[in-house]
């Protein structure tokens, strides 16, 4: 099989087809909705929220405090530790020169 360089593949042409070429770019995490607990009958849920200013805030209940980046990064779950339920995301315009490439 013979790669082109800049060729669309099919399933680029599918996603550009149903979403328009703007469906591609950038995107950014700004929150997420946490779990704690071992099974989807108990636990606890807690809303990690990323501010504009970059600065990362922990939701817990009526309890809201600052957390560094690390802590988020940390989500990925495990045992009695927070998993990431649902991540929210915003686009991040970007400017397409001549030298960038779109996947």
């Amino acid at each position: 099989k013979m790669e082109v360089e800049g060729a669309k593949t099919a399933e680029t042409m599918e996603v550009e087809e149903e979403f328009g070429e703007d469906a591609w770019g950038t995107y950014e995490l700004t929150g997420v909705l946490t779990h704690q607990g071992r099974s989807a009958d108990g636990g606890h849920y807690i809303a990690w929220i990323k501010k504009e200013n970059e600065q990362w805030y922990k939701f817990d209940d009526d309890k809201v405090s600052e957390v560094k980046a690390d802590e988020v990064k940390k989500l990925y779950g495990g045992g009695d530790w927070h998993m990431a339920y649902i991540c929210l995301y915003k686009r991040v315009p970007t400017v397409l020169g001549s030298d960038s490439t779109r996947y």
